[in-house]
């Protein structure tokens, strides 16, 4: 199994991931190249294996304490492929957390009806805080997880 992780997102990974997690999920109107705009000057990474993007992770920084993280997945990927993922993202939060810019907390808001992604949440160290009522842009309930120093 061939492991690569880059520090960009190209948009013709993005349209991938972007439309497989569509085939599973309602994400409204929200389109790849939205996606790259919005990140372009945030944190982000993206996970390749065997030279397919599986993953790609990172953080918003909205103020100096506090890193918002996000990952989009691919829903498909093989057991083996989510180990691998699972262990790269927790090394990419353990970075971030620990780092020297005064950060000392990490949330990450998950969809509540994604078993898959709140056990994913919680695998790589994240606690449970919180359920958001209608949070999300299709009015959907969200948990808010929760790493802190």
């Amino acid at each position: 199994m061939d492991l690569r992780v880059t520090d960009k997102l190209e948009l013709q990974d993005c349209e991938y991931i972007l439309s497989v997690v569509k085939n599973n999920h309602e994400l409204g109107d929200l389109s790849a190249q939205n996606i790259v705009d919005m990140l372009k000057d945030n944190e982000v990474y993206s996970i390749f294996i065997d030279n397919k993007i599986v993953a790609f992770t990172g953080a918003i920084t909205p103020w100096l304490s506090r890193r918002v993280v996000y990952m989009l997945p691919d829903p498909n990927m093989s057991q083996r492929a989510f180990v691998v993922v699972k262990n790269v993202v927790k090394k990419i939060l353990e970075i971030s957390i620990n780092d020297d810019e005064g950060i000392n907390r990490l949330e990450a808001h998950v969809k509540a009806d994604c078993p898959g992604f709140l056990i994913f949440a919680e695998k790589v160290g994240f606690m449970k805080e919180s359920l958001m009522k209608n949070w999300g842009p299709d009015g959907d309930d969200y948990f808010m997880y929760r790493m802190v120093k």
